[in-house]
This record gives C-alpha cells, sequence and structure tokens, in this order.
C-alpha cells in the first residue's frame, strides 16, 4: 500500500499547509478591505459593499463597522445606525468592558472602542440628532479622551455647543484641530469620514453659530457669506439657517428702515431653507423678532414684517411659539387702546384669511370675545360698540357673537333692575346696546314679557313702584307694539287688579302710584273709573279735616283730584289741609282755583299769600 507511506509526509507538511492556507486568506482579507476602502474613496459604494461581503462571516464586527461608513457617505442614516448598533454588539460580545469601564487589556481593543464611540459620533452628527449626540458623548466621552489632549479638548468644546454654552465653544473650538489617529487597517477609513464631517467648513459654521449667540452679528456675516455658494445641501442648510437666526437677531436693536432691512435678510434667508421641523432656536428668534415688531402698542406695527414673521412661523411648525404670538398680538397690542382698532383691523383680518381653522386665529377670535365681554362692565360700556363692530368684522362666526353678546346684555340689564334706583341708570343703558345689536322682531318681544314679568314683581314690593312703572314704559317701547295690543292688555289686567285689591284695603298710596302708572303708560278706561267711588273719599276728606287729621284729608283730597282735577270740594279740602300743614303755595295754587270761594277759604289765600312773601323776605300790599 504506497499511500500508506505518504501518511508520515502528512504529519510532516500539515502544519506548512495550515500555515499557508490562514496566510493567504489573512492576505485575501485585507486585499478585500483595501479594495472596499478605494471604491468608497471614489464613492463606488456598490463595489465597496460586494468586496466586503465575505467578511459577513468571517469578520462580522468588521464587516458591520466598515458598512457604517458607507451607509453614513451615502446619506442612510438609519442603515448606518442599525449597522454601527450590530458592530458595537459584536465588540461587546467580547470586550465590553473596553467601552464601559475603561479597561483596556490591549492597545488593539483600546483603539476598537475608540474608533466605535468615533463612529457613534459622526452617526449622531449626520442624522442631526443634537439630544443623541449628548448622549453619546455622555457615554463614549472616557474612550473618546483617552485618544489626546486635543479629543478632550475637541469634547469639551462640542459638548458646550450643544449645551448652548456658545462662549465656552467658541474658546474650545476656534483653536482646536483635531482628527482622530488610529494605527492598522482601519486608520484611513475614520480618517477620512472624520475629515469630511468635522471638516474646516463645518468648524467655520459652528464658530459663526457661536458668533450669532454672542451677538456679533458682523462676524456671522463675514465668515458664512462668501460660503453661501457651496453645493453642500446639509451645509448649505446650515448656513443659511444661521444667517436667518443671525438678521433675526441683528434686528431686535434695529429701528426703521434698518430694521426693515434686516428683517428682508432674515426673509430671504428662511426663503432658502428647506427643512422647517427642527430648528428651534430659529422658532425662538421668529417669536422674538415678532414681540419686538409689536414691541409699543402705540406704535403701528409694520403690516408687511409682521405678516412675514407670522407665515414664517407656521411654516416652521411652530405652533406653541405661534400660540405666544397670538396671545401678544392681541391681548398686549391689538386690543389694548382703543384708538388702535382701525388702524390693525387690516392685519387682522390678514390674519384671518391666511390661517383659517388655525389655533392662532382661534386663539384671536377668542381673546377678542373676551375683551368684549370685559367692555360690558359699566365703566367700559363707552368702549362697547366700537369694539363689538370691530369683533364683529373680524369674527368668523358674527351671528354667534350677536347672540353670546345679547344674552350677556339681558341678563346684566336684568340684574341693573333689581339694584338700580329709580331712574333705571345701569338697566336702561345695557338694555339700549341690546335694541341695537338684535333686530329679531320676536326676540324684542320675548324681552318686553320678560321686563313686564320683572316689572309685576317689583309693583309687589312697598317703594318700587316708581320703578315697576319705568320698567313697563320701557318694555312697551321695545315691543314697538301698536296700543292695546296683548302686552298692553296684560299690563292693563295687572294695574286693574292691583286697583281693586288697594281700593279695598283703602290704601290711598298706593291707589296713587296705581293711577300714575295708568296715567304714564296712557291705559286708563272708562270701565275703571265709574268705578271709582269718589263720593266715598270726598267724605271721608270731609271727616278727617274736622278732626284735624290733615295729612290724611290730604290725601283723600288729592286722590279725587287725580281723577277730576276741578271737583270743587275736592279743591277746598285739599287747598285748607295744605294751608295746616304749612304748605303755603299748593293752598294758595288750590284755592284761587274755586270758581266761589266761602270765606274760610277767601281768608286762607290771604294769609298763604302773606306766609309766602315772608318767607321770600318781601312786603306786599293785601287787598280787604
Amino acid at each position: 500500500m504506497k499511500w500508506r507511506s505518504l501518511i508520515p509526509l502528512l504529519f510532516i507538511f500539515a502544519p506548512f499547509f495550515i500555515l499557508w492556507g490562514v496566510i493567504s486568506a489573512f492576505y485575501s482579507t485585507d486585499s478585500k478591505i483595501k479594495g472596499a476602502f478605494l471604491a468608497w474613496s471614489s464613492e463606488d459604494f456598490k463595489e465597496a459593499e460586494k468586496k466586503l461581503e465575505t467578511l459577513s462571516t468571517q469578520s462580522p464586527l468588521e464587516f458591520n463597522l466598515y458598512r457604517t461608513y458607507i451607509f453614513r457617505s451615502k446619506g442612510e442614516h438609519e442603515a448606518s445606525q442599525f449597522s454601527l448598533e450590530k458592530a458595537l454588539l459584536h465588540f461587546e460580545k467580547g470586550g465590553r468592558s473596553q467601552i464601559q469601564a475603561n479597561v483596556n487589556p490591549n492597545q488593539a481593543n483600546q483603539a476598537l472602542a475608540q474608533e466605535l464611540a468615533f463612529n457613534k459620533i459622526l452617526n449622531d452628527l449626520a442624522a442631526n440628532d443634537e439630544p443623541r449626540l449628548k448622549a453619546t458623548l455622555a457615554i463614549h466621552s472616557s474612550a473618546i479622551e483617552s485618544h489626546s489632549t486635543s479629543a478632550v479638548q475637541f469634547c469639551s468644546g462640542l459638548k458646550a455647543f450643544l449645551n448652548k454654552d456658545y462662549q465656552t465653544a467658541y474658546a474650545s473650538l476656534k483653536e482646536c484641530c483635531f482628527i482622530p489617529q488610529l494605527d492598522g487597517k482601519h486608520a484611513g477609513w475614520l480618517e477620512k469620514s472624520w475629515k469630511e464631517s468635522f471638516s474646516p467648513l463645518w468648524k467655520e459654521i459652528a464658530l459663526a453659530e457661536c458668533e450669532c449667540h454672542l451677538g456679533n452679528s458682523q462676524a456671522v456675516k463675514k465668515r458664512l457669506e462668501p460660503l453661501t455658494v457651496i453645493n453642500t445641501s446639509h451645509f448649505q442648510e446650515k448656513i443659511y439657517r444661521i444667517l436667518a437666526l443671525n438678521s433675526l437677531i441683528e434686528s431686535y436693536d434695529l429701528s426703521g428702515s434698518a430694521r426693515k432691512e434686516a428683517v428682508d435678510s432674515a426673509r430671504f434667508y428662511l426663503s432658502q431653507v428647506k427643512c422647517h421641523q427642527n430648528g428651534e432656536e430659529l422658532k425662538i428668534a421668529l417669536q422674538s423678532s415678532l414681540e419686538k415688531e409689536l414691541g409699543n402698542p402705540l406704535e403701528n406695527p409694520q403690516e408687511e414684517s409682521v405678516q412675514f414673521l407670522l407665515t414664517a412661523l407656521h411654516e416652521w411648525k411652530g405652533d406653541g411659539l405661534l400660540k405666544i404670538a397670538a396671545e401678544n398680538l392681541v391681548s398686549s397690542n391689538l386690543v389694548k387702546s382703543m384708538d388702535s382698532y382701525h388702524e390693525r383691523k387690516p392685519l387682522l383680518l390678514w390674519l384671518r384669511q391666511r390661517f383659517p381653522q388655525n389655533i392662532f386665529t382661534k386663539l384671536i377670535e377668542d381673546q377678542l370675545t373676551l375683551k368684549l365681554a370685559e367692555s360690558l362692565h359699566f365703566e367700559s360700556l363707552q368702549n362697547f360698540r366700537d369694539l363689538y363692530e370691530f369683533v364683529q368684522c373680524f369674527h368668523s362666526d358674527p351671528d354667534k357673537i350677536a347672540d353670546i353678546t345679547a344674552f350677556e346684555l339681558k341678563q346684566l340689564a336684568f340684574d341693573a333692575m333689581f339694584k338700580d334706583d329709580p331712574t333705571l341708570p345701569h338697566a336702561l343703558v345695557y338694555l339700549s346696546h341690546w335694541v341695537n345689536i338684535e333686530p329679531s322682531q320676536s326676540k324684542k318681544q320675548e324681552l318686553s314679557l320678560d321686563i313686564i314679568k320683572i316689572a309685576e314683581k317689583l309693583w309687589l314690593r312697598e317703594g318700587e313702584e316708581s320703578k315697576a312703572t319705568t320698567l313697563l314704559e320701557v318694555a312697551l317701547y321695545i315691543s314697538e307694539e301698536e296700543t292695546f295690543g296683548p302686552l298692553h292688555r296684560r299690563i292693563e289686567s295687572f294695574l286693574t287688579s292691583l286697583y281693586y285689591k288697594s281700593q279695598r284695603s283703602n290704601t290711598l298710596k298706593r291707589l296713587s302710584s296705581i293711577y300714575d302708572a295708568f296715567d304714564r303708560l296712557h291705559l286708563l278706561s272708562e270701565d275703571l273709573v265709574k268705578c271709582m267711588n269718589l263720593e266715598n273719599h270726598l267724605a271721608d276728606a270731609e271727616y278727617l279735616f274736622k278732626i284735624h287729621r290733615f295729612d290724611e284729608a290730604q290725601a283723600h283730597a288729592e286722590w279725587v283730584l287725580k281723577w277730576e282735577p276741578q271737583n270743587q270740594s275736592a279743591l277746598r279740602l285739599y287747598g285748607l289741609t295744605c294751608y295746616y300743614q304749612g304748605e303755603y303755595f299748593k293752598a294758595f295754587h288750590a284755592l284761587t282755583c274755586l270758581t266761589q270761594p266761602d270765606e274760610q277759604a277767601q281768608d286762607v289765600i290771604q294769609l298763604s299769600q302773606l306766609m309766602q312773601c315772608e318767607e321770600e323776605g318781601s312786603l306786599i300790599t293785601i287787598d280787604p
């Protein structure tokens, strides 16, 4: 068996064959990595991925790490992040402590931990994810800073930049020229990717952003305006955004044409920015600029600038800030001074057209409605009419405003009817405004009926008769009802029933008030006059006069005169009772109306005239 004689030779040469296989595989893998690097450097990403395919089983950590570089260069941020997470997972299986606890058993693991950490920073930066970048620096800062002194300075500057400590960031980044240097086959990959992301251009943009927030607007322009011609979209968006922010901040301290020029510059730069989802600082700057534009409520806002700023806030998805802007715009500026309503009316109308169904317009409508409600306080009612017309013009549902306002005015009037003095100063003002805004005849009839019901309640309170009568007059006026309509008949029926009750109790003061109401409302009927029993009142007056109860006798005589002003007996008794109570003018006037005064009446006429003259301090001649 010849082949058996070859077995010893196999044992002798086997190690050499195995070593040769390992070496050839190593150089084959290494050549593929170099080939992938060259393809990636020339942006032939498809070829680079093809050369890395064999690494997926031989070295999954390196396979995913290199794919991270390729995906990031292609702009596929999610794929790059996914590959990096897989690389980190493979690394942690064999060397978790190298990242988490700074335990570096060998230099290779330390370099790999640093490379993974640097790639995490690059991925977060490429995705423009500042919160995640902050977290990466917090977790991996130890691995990064162990690289070199310049890495420590870089991390310090980047952390300060993310925390908006622009003074520290500017000082750290200005002198920093950090590029991570690693040994071995990974070095070229990281160095190239780092230079692409943290290029001198990135540094210029970061420094410009720091200067912008530090208030050095001229330095920002000098640094960034020459860069607006670059073609890298990621950086170009950033440049325009910073220039827009810089122009808005610059406008805060300007006025007149200079301010308009700065706002126009911001308008131009914003028009070049496509991404409106992010950029919180620009949203805040737009809000601040708007507040500055409307800072003095007595000045007319530059409407074109205001419209631009509001539109920009809306497009930048700044709904929260837009809400604040609405509150500031309305409560502090647009409805603060009555003098400015008509001047600012075009701006509000533009807002309604520009932002239909938007929270901005809804807030303005709500606040204007609130302002209208505040104007209903009696002290502010002089502004009510102008403000009501203004809100009607602006509000999307003027009929709703009219209904709400009419209801509020009606309730205020009802409350005032019970609290006012007999002249009803507050209630009548509220009712006059209600009549001006409520054209419906049916609503007027309803209100008139409600007022009559309140008047009927007031008639049942002693001392409120005059106020109740005034309310009955107002109700008939508002109803615009013709004489002897349903409301007239209701009032006449109510007063008549009151009269009969008072007549039974012989309450002359009450009867007199009821008569005054009949007279003022022109409701006195002939049937009621026939039932007055004036003879009884005359007899009572005679009796009370004889027993010297002059005040009661005067009341009965006065009651008869209400119905029969020329009744001679009533005039005589009224005049005599007035004289004995010291009312000389009334006595003289009543007794001189007698056609045939008796002797007592004549004496009282002369005495009344004399007493009047003494009260006036003069003497007159009295005929015998």
